[in-house]
Parts: C-alpha cells; structure tokens; sequence
C-alpha cells in the first residue's frame, strides 16, 4: 500500500471522500467474479406435473382457436356524444344532429360572441378610459340573424343564400366598429379591466375576446391582448 492509498483511506474514515475511481474499479471485478453462472446441470428443477406433460414449444403447432377469426366489436361511443377526460372533470361535446343545426349554432354563437366584446369594451372606455362608450347599434345584425334562423332550413333557397350574405355583412361591419375602437383601448386598461371586475368575466366571455383578438390584423397591440387573455384563460 503506497503512500496516496493510505490518503485515501484516512479521508474516508474522516468522511472526507466518498468512493475513488479505484475502488469503484476493485467492486466490479469482485462483481464480475461472484456473477459467473452455476453449472446450470447441478440446479434441481421442478417441473409441474400438467406442464411436464404439455409438449415443448415448437414441437406441435397448438390447434387453431374456434374463436381466432372472429371479429372483436370494439365498444364505440355513440356519434352524437363523446367526452374529453382531463384531470379533475369531463367535458361533454354534443355534436350538431345536422349540418342545418351546426350552422344555426354558429351563427347565434357569432352574434352573442360579438355582444360580450361589445359589454367588455364598453365597460373598459367607461370605467378606465373615463369616456363616453361608442356603442355599436346591434339591431341590424340581430334583425338579420333571425331572418336568417328563419330560412336555415332551406339551404338550396335564394332566401337563404341572400340571408346568410346579409348576416355576414352585419357580422363584420360590427367587427370592424369593434376593432376602431379596440384600437384606442391600451393592454393596460383591459388588464385591469379583467383582473378587477366583479363579478368576474366568464370563461365564455375570455373565449370571445380570445376569438375576436385572434381575428383582427396582426399589430404588436392584438398581439399583445391576445397573449394575456389566453394567459388569464388558461
């Protein structure tokens, strides 16, 4: 034993120094010698009466299965219903019976997505801005949706294709008066908007400032709302 070995030595029973390269090279050869395997003829085996009877594998193909070809129904969830598990709860989707129906939904969807922008941005102008609200006059583009509601049934008709126009047009000119005056409104004031208003903005409320953000022409303001009303969502 050399000098720097009994170092070693001492500075471990001093627990001063954990395992060397030295000794971590010593327990794998101690290792490699206790795992040399036995003589595998001197290991008695006890072999279980039913399986000693069996033939070894290979030796006869086993007979093919009455049921190996039958088809396995798998269990399907029904078309109109499916769920998304998370964590802590399940969402239901409820999917549209038609298609009829899905563009119904979408339509009054639009419309009530539009009013919550138009409640959020009315309340920032009065409540932090310190101005008078320039309201949108929505009874065009409500006047519009129930003609359209009325004749989503015909979908082949003239009525129809000239209501769903009209509605378009109704959606976006509000879109547009929304977005003028979004232009005006500072991250600043709809962040303090959202985090003190009581009683609280809805999840569906965020949702629609979420879409009507993601909608308008890139600048570096939309960016910049968008990214903090999907924060404050999510």
């Amino acid at each position: 034993m050399n000098v720097f070995e009994d170092l070693v030595i001492e500075l471990k029973e001093e627990n001063l120094l954990e395992d060397t390269v030295m000794d971590a090279a010593r327990n794998e050869s101690a290792a490699t010698v206790h795992a040399e395997p036995a003589n595998i003829t001197d290991i008695p085996i006890d072999v279980p009466p039913a399986a000693a009877s069996e033939p070894a594998m290979g030796e006869q193909k086993a007979p093919e299965s009455e049921y190996e070809n039958t088809p396995v129904a798998m269990a399907v969830p029904a078309d109109s219903d499916m769920q998304l598990q998370g964590n802590d709860e399940t969402v239901e989707i409820r999917r549209p019976s038609s298609e009829r129906e899905f563009f119904k939904k979408r339509a009054v969807g639009e419309v009530a997505s539009l009013q919550m922008v138009e409640h959020v941005l009315t309340s920032v102008e009065r409540e932090h801005m310190k101005v008078v609200p320039r309201t949108y006059d929505d009874f065009e583009a409500k006047k519009a949706l129930n003609l359209f509601l009325k004749v989503a049934d015909d979908v082949s008709t003239n009525e129809h294709k000239e209501a769903e126009f009209r509605l378009m047009h109704e959606t976006e000119s509000w879109c547009s008066a929304l977005a003028e005056r979004d232009h005006e409104i500072s991250v600043a004031n709809l962040r303090r908007y959202c985090e003190n208003c009581r009683p609280m903005l809805s999840s569906q409320a965020m949702l629609s400032l979420a879409r009507f953000y993601r909608n308008l022409p890139y600048s570096e303001g939309v960016r910049s709302k968008f990214d903090f009303i999907i924060t404050r969502l999510f």
